[in-house]
């Protein structure tokens, strides 16, 4: 697949099943790896407009081939206020990547880098200075990616998701 043929689009309710798919490749404990559908009902539902535990409402973009196939998609919004106040960040000059979720089968081809520049794009776009995101142990495999496109670690955040869930925050200047 070559990066060209990707296009990147806005949500609508016609890829949510083929994303749901994707979610439970990677919504699963590393410890035992069972998918955890409390979590992936959770971000379908907020795929569908449902707002988050933080009141914010998310914004997802697609990635679908030439043929409109469903490859991954990324939601982003409105930086969350304990990262704006652990790191000294103005939430109105930042966005927060929340996910990029890609099919397993098609890793390293360019999809989730694609998704990330288009959301760069976007907060640049709103007049956002930084792109901010927070991820946990559970999601561990994509610090690798984060490390690649992001600027720098900024540090972490002791119980983000849960006691003992600590988060690692990285920054990119837009």
């Amino acid at each position: 697949m070559r990066n060209k043929s990707i296009k990147i689009v806005p949500l609508n309710k016609n890829h949510i099943p083929a994303l749901k798919k994707i979610l439970i490749e990677h919504v699963k404990d590393p410890s035992t790896n069972k998918i955890l559908w409390n979590e992936a009902n959770g971000i379908k539902r907020y795929m569908t407009g449902k707002r988050d535990i933080y009141r914010r409402k998310r914004n997802y973009l697609v990635a679908i081939d030439n043929n409109n196939e469903v490859l991954g998609c990324a939601a982003y919004s409105a930086l969350e206020r304990k990262i704006s106040k652990e790191f000294c960040i103005q939430p109105d000059q930042s966005l927060e990547l929340l996910n990029i979720f890609v099919s397993t089968k098609l890793h390293k081809k360019g999809i989730g880098k694609k998704l990330f520049e288009e959301i760069c794009k976007i907060a640049k776009s709103k007049g956002k200075k930084l792109l901010i995101v927070a991820s946990g142990l559970r999601y561990k495999k994509s610090w690798k990616f984060y490390d690649k496109v992001f600027d720098k670690s900024i540090g972490s955040i002791k119980d983000k998701y849960a006691i003992e869930r600590p988060a690692k925050i990285w920054q990119k200047t837009l």
